[in-house]
């Protein structure tokens, strides 16, 4: 019923399909499809072929991250952020300050926001309150959380992505997003395991332990100047 322009127009407002700049070579933008993206890449001189043509299952597959849709964990990353924070995509970063050889800050990376989610604060809420239900009632995937020691005062979601072709029986990538605490977050992340199986036991656990780590070296987060 959204239809892929839609879809499309979401996506890259939350930076999925965009080169995120970042101290890192080799950025991939990755890839946000829609029925004009197909038809340029089709190849064939009719554009009604089913090679050419947009269609429902096109819509689906890439509603739920599939088919042609291509994304990279820093891509996940920012997504998820900015679900957390309300709607502002960051621009991430691996420097916390430059200092010259004597010691003294030359440098310091201020938050930059690079765009706004075109989405109300209701539709923003209603996503985090899904994720906030992935991990706690009625869903209750905290079973990692409770194993490990962890609060599961956030928002999480798992996605066990298809890759390597078409039809059926396809090997998987596992991820899991998360985000926390709930009310006011600090801390987004987005986990990748490369041919891993189901998310939920390869992904999640990973990003229990960040979370572990994380608030056991809270004070020490907080107090890095």
């Amino acid at each position: 019923m959204v239809g892929d322009v839609t879809l499309a127009k979401y996506a890259r407002a939350f930076g999925f399909g965009n080169a995120t700049q970042i101290e890192l070579p080799g950025v991939m933008p990755g890839l946000v499809p829609d029925r004009i993206w197909k038809q340029l890449q089709c190849g064939v001189p009719d554009l009604n072929s089913d090679a050419c043509r947009w269609s429902a299952g096109d819509t689906i597959t890439f509603g739920i991250g599939q088919s042609y849709l291509l994304t990279t964990p820093l891509n996940q990353a920012v997504y998820v952020a900015a679900l957390a924070n309300g709607g502002e995509v960051m621009r991430p970063t691996l420097v916390h300050e430059v200092r010259d050889v004597s010691g003294h800050a030359v440098q310091s990376m201020q938050p930059e926001v690079t765009g706004t989610v075109p989405a109300s604060a209701a539709n923003l809420m209603a996503v985090r309150e899904g994720m906030r239900q992935e991990i706690n009632r009625p869903y209750n995937m905290n079973y990692w959380f409770r194993a490990a020691g962890v609060p599961a005062d956030g928002g999480g979601k798992t996605g066990t992505a298809q890759w390597g072709g078409s039809g059926l029986d396809l090997p998987t990538h596992a991820w899991f997003v998360f985000f926390a605490p709930y009310a006011q977050p600090e801390i987004a992340m987005s986990i990748f395991v490369e041919r891993g199986e189901l998310s939920e036991v390869e992904a999640a656990p990973i990003g229990v332990q960040v979370m572990k780590f994380y608030r056991e070296h809270l004070g020490l987060i907080r107090a890095t100047p």
